[in-house]
This record gives C-alpha cells, structure tokens and sequence, in this order.
C-alpha cells in the first residue's frame, strides 16, 4: 500500500524549501548574480562600453540597499567576484596584451566601499521611514528604477542610431577606397569613428586610406585601436605591420608580421612583407626564406622575383639573380612599384653579366 500521507508531507516540505530558498531577498540576489554575469559577458566580448555596466550595477546594488536591505556580506562576496576576476585576466595578460584585468579591479571597489557604509545607509532608510512612512522609500525606489529604465532606453535609442548611421558612412568610405579616392575616404571614416569609435572596421579602413596617403603616423593611430577591440583582426595587423615598416619602424613591423603569420600561415602578404622589412634591416637569408614561401603562393608576382633578384646580386649569387631578372622580364611591372634610378631590370643583368665573365 501506498502512503499517501507520507508523500504528501515530503511534497509539502520541498515546496517549504523551495519557497525558503526563493525568498524576496534570494530572489533579488540571484537575480543579481545572473546580471553580473550578464555584464562580465559583454565586456569581455567589449560589446558595452565600461563605464556603463559599472553604472548599472553601482544602480543596482544602491537600490537594492535602500529597498531589500541586503546583508553587508554580500557586498563584499561581489567584491571579491570581480576581484577574482581581475586576478584571472591578470594572469592571461602576461601572454596577451589586454586591460580587462584593470577593469574589474576597479569595479570591486564600489563593492567595498558600499559594502562599508551599508550600515549608515540603513540607518539612515530606517530615520526616513520612521518620520515619513515606509510608502516614502518603496517611491523613491519606483522613482528611481523608472527613471533608470528611460534613461538606459534613451541612451540605447540614441546609440542605435549613431551606429546606424556610422556604418552608412563606412559603407560610403569603403566605396571611395575601392575607386582610390583616399582623401573622401578619410573623411567619410573619420565620421563614422566619431559616431562610433568602436568601429573596427571603420578603424581599419580609415588607417589603411592614411597608409596610402604615407601619413603613417595617423595611419598606425587608427590600425592600433582596431586590433585593440579586435586581437585578431588580420587585415588591421598586417596593415600595422605595412604602416610600421614604412615608418622604418622594423622591430614592430616584425613583431607585427609574426602575428600576421600566426593569424593566416600560408598569406603572400605576410611572407612578401616579412622578406621586405628583413631585406632593409640586412638579414638576407632569412629574407630570402620569406620570399621563397611568398613564390610559392604568388609564383608570377613581379615584386618577389625583383627583390629575389637584388639580394642575390648583393650575396654575389649572379646565376639565382639572372634567373630572377630574367623571370622579371617575362612579368608586367605594377605601377604604384617604384625601381630606384640606376636599379632597372636592365642595369642589373648588364652589371651580372660582366660580374660572370671576371
């Protein structure tokens, strides 16, 4: 025989457990906790601006003092979440330049500071109360979450819109790059930046139009903040690497080429451009190696078997060089590829065939 009664005693006591466990200020608390963990989500994605989540849960937590009286304990259990936290991505900094770890570090602050002064706020709810009634906070907690809602929906409406509008000019800035016309571009992009600063792809248009315009400086401003927001934004690091090079900035171009490489192992443009800088800082044969691997990805590219040429002219290697004119010869020169005065196809393999016959 089934006991019923039994069963319905336990079932009472696991609804009684369950109702204790959900109390208001539970409730309150777990919802908390999943907000936090909301907020950690979106700025290590960076996909809210910081300031505003630390905004939002010194909000949070300052109502939640004045309306459920949550224990001083708990400030500091959040504190030393986000503590914990900063500890974390302190630790990840070491292999990967990063500022999250900062950021969390600063927001337990507040935590400890409220958790601090909780008492005095308290107090100082309960003289309000006793004098006006407890009708007065519950409006002022209202009030206050009422005008948080607006603002925040306000703010978001308006951001909406700045980002709307600042991919309509990336978008008009990537049409005037794609016809050269370098000088719109920057203005468009520029505009869209000031919209959105966190436009990375806005970014790395408008440091690519400035790399074409040889102003490196700005060029490595707006390339840096792109792979700031995004580590591993190919495009941006091997234009860093370009716009460093041209600067004669060889050690960060390197540096900048490697993590091209590391990104996409087998890109011409990272093995060309690697070869490149070696080649201007004097290590040939390590130049030589990034321009066989950059060979092999484009075999007919001009420029590769021009530089290919050079350095083998320079180690006196006159046979290689005269094979890689003479394949030069065979290929269209691009335009915007400049030959110093006395350096022509021509003038290399007059000078290795009389080099030959000695």
């Amino acid at each position: 025989m089934l006991d019923f009664n039994k069963g319905s005693v336990m079932f009472k006591m696991s609804k009684l457990s369950i109702n204790s466990l959900l109390s208001e200020e539970n409730k309150i608390l777990f919802s908390v906790i999943f907000i936090c963990f909301i907020i950690v989500y979106l700025c290590v994605k960076e996909l809210i601006f910081y300031p505003i989540w630390v905004s939002i849960l010194l909000i949070l937590f300052f109502i939640c003092t004045l309306y459920y009286e949550l224990k001083t304990s708990y400030y500091f259990i959040f504190g030393l979440f986000f503590f914990f936290l900063s500890f974390v991505f302190l630790i990840l900094a070491i292999t990967k330049v990063t500022n999250i770890w900062l950021r969390f570090l600063i927001s337990s602050l507040p935590f400890f500071i409220i958790g601090l002064v909780n008492q005095y706020i308290l107090s100082f709810k309960n003289r309000v109360e006793n004098r006006f009634g407890k009708k007065v906070i519950k409006s002022i907690f209202i009030f206050i979450l009422l005008s948080v809602i607006i603002i925040l929906i306000l703010f978001v409406l308006n951001q909406l819109g700045d980002i709307k509008l600042s991919s309509k000019y990336c978008l008009e800035g990537y049409n005037f790059y794609q016809k050269n016309n370098f000088i719109s571009a920057i203005d468009s992009l520029e505009k869209s930046v000031e919209l959105n600063i966190r436009n990375y792809e806005a970014l790395n248009l408008l440091g690519r139009a400035y790399l074409k315009e040889k102003d490196f400086e700005n060029s490595k401003k707006f390339l840096i903040k792109a792979v700031e927001i995004k580590p591993d934004y190919f495009d941006a690091i091997i234009a860093l690497a370009t716009a460093f090079e041209e600067s004669e900035d060889f050690e960060n171009a390197i540096k900048y080429y490697k993590e091209a490489q590391k990104l996409q192992e087998w890109d011409f443009g990272t093995h060309f451009g690697m070869g490149r800088t070696l080649y201007k800082i004097g290590d040939l044969d390590k130049a030589i190696d990034e321009f066989i691997n950059a060979n092999i990805l484009q075999p007919e590219n001009f420029e590769t078997h021009y530089l290919l040429g050079k350095i083998y002219y320079e180690k006196k290697e006159y046979e290689e060089a005269l094979n890689q004119f003479n394949i030069c010869n065979q290929l269209k020169k691009p335009d915007d590829f400049e030959i110093p005065e006395g350096e022509d196809i021509m003038d290399f393999i007059e000078k290795i065939k009389i080099n030959i016959k000695k």
